[in-house]
């Protein structure tokens, strides 16, 4: 994300990996683990299959999420927000900064514990809800688009007094 003085200048918000590097780490701890008491019981080689078959699947499901999460954004642009979503089919939706309404912030415990949460952003008219989850820093992102929502002339823009 660029810099939050300056609210017009162009940024770009996706989803955090942190998870996914778990997980990776996770499944490698793991294999590497039961191959070692594979290795030292000198067990069937069977066993040795099955855990490289669960290695295995667990390596592809934990790169399928790395690969959507690699795909889902959040971009303003200069103009709107728009968010895309997905690899060989994507979803586009792209929201007018003037309408958008409320921008709320949702953490739990070990949310705010590794600093992400989940944005979700309410709209006038028939676009309605949108929801990113597992955002870095969601806090400075909801005061950015706020931001961009009243430079916009939006329900959040200050109404000149008489």
């Amino acid at each position: 994300m660029s810099s939050p003085s300056n609210p017009a200048v162009a940024f770009k918000v996706c989803p955090t990996a942190k998870f996914v590097v778990f997980s990776y780490l996770l499944t490698i701890v793991l294999v590497s683990a039961a191959a070692g008491i594979w290795y030292q019981r000198q067990a069937r080689p069977q066993f040795l299959y099955l855990i490289l078959g669960l290695g295995a699947l667990g390596i592809f499901a934990t790169a399928r999420r790395h690969i959507r999460l690699r795909f889902t954004s959040l971009a303003y642009d200069g103009h709107g927000l728009k968010f895309q979503d997905g690899f060989m089919s994507k979803s586009t939706r792209l929201l007018n900064l003037s309408k958008i309404q409320d921008v709320r912030v949702d953490q739990g415990i070990a949310d705010r514990l590794l600093g992400i949460g989940t944005i979700t952003f309410e709209t006038a008219g028939e676009s309605g809800r949108l929801v990113m989850e597992n955002i870095d820093h969601p806090q400075d992102v909801a005061h950015r688009i706020l931001a961009l929502a009243q430079s916009a002339g939006g329900p959040h823009a200050q109404q000149p007094r008489a």
